[in-house]
């Protein structure tokens, strides 16, 4: 006899009904994956299924071996259809995650269902910290991350990342620096626009810069330039983002960094404050 697991995933209600009415025991059965009837059912959409199962006493808090549940599956997936059946049943921090996995993955129409009917917050951060906004980022989801900063998603929400360059994990980075560390450049100037510290500093002092010029992004690189990155600020290792350009084989990141530290004492000059006469203020 077909397991009920095979028949969910084939998407066979004639078959899964026969299966319950006879082996209801399998209803909580796990595969390998920690996968149950239930969380199969919604991750392939299967919205008649997913209720039929809840009717037969399937538990929607069950998680996979991720740790999601079947609302998060069916978030990650964009079922709208199956996240309208199950959010009754989740809790306020559920339905925030399923808003992260949504994020995640891209999905617009489905976040934003979530936020407006489901009532799942949008500075939700679970305990990593990252925000739906930073989730976004992660998946390099440029309309879905415009859309958060809309609603007024925080552009300094803070997160962890693992820093590439000294090989270990990093606390206090804002959304600049996924979208810097990730290479999306188009995300670097959507949150520059939208206010974020151009040097906002991690807890190990890395700078959104410093990720840009070790990646070799010059499209990045150039934006926060022009933002006011400074290539010769130190991280708790006394790195700059000149010094890691250069240390990781990036010519022309190193290029544009010399250039522009050599332009500083000139600029810092000619900001400083002057009186009308011309002279320097004391």
């Amino acid at each position: 006899m077909p397991h009920l697991i095979d028949a969910v995933r084939r998407g066979d209600t004639s078959r899964v009904e026969a299966l319950l009415n006879t082996e209801p025991k399998a209803l909580g059965r796990e595969d390998v994956h920690g996968m149950t009837p239930l969380l199969w059912a919604a991750r392939q959409g299967h919205v008649k299924l997913v209720q039929l199962l809840l009717a037969h006493g399937a538990e929607a808090s069950a998680r996979d071996s991720r740790g999601a549940t079947a609302l998060m599956l069916a978030a990650e997936r964009g079922h709208l259809d199956v996240t309208r059946v199950l959010v009754p049943r989740a809790s306020p921090d559920e339905r925030g995650e399923a808003l992260r996995y949504a994020a995640g993955t891209g999905r617009v129409e489905l976040v934003e269902w979530l936020l407006d009917e489901a009532n799942a917050a949008l500075e939700f951060s679970g305990t990593d910290g990252r925000t739906p906004l930073t989730c976004a980022i992660l998946g390099g989801h440029t309309a879905l991350a415009e859309e958060l900063l809309r609603r007024g998603a925080d552009v300094k929400a803070r997160s962890s990342g693992f820093l590439p360059f000294e090989g270990r994990d990093d606390s206090g980075w804002r959304p600049l620096h996924h979208a810097a560390d990730r290479r999306h450049a188009l995300l670097v100037q959507l949150l520059l626009d939208a206010g974020s510290q151009v040097d906002a500093p991690t807890t190990g002092g890395t700078t959104p810069l410093m990720l840009a010029a070790h990646h070799g992004d010059e499209d990045s690189v150039r934006l926060l330039l022009l933002a006011g990155a400074d290539p010769l600020r130190e991280n708790a290792r006394k790195a700059t983002a000149l010094s890691l350009s250069r240390a990781h084989g990036r010519p022309h990141i190193t290029q544009l960094l010399a250039r522009r530290a050599e332009e500083q004492p000139l600029t810092r000059v000619l900001q400083w404050p002057w009186n009308p006469g011309g002279g320097r203020k004391n």
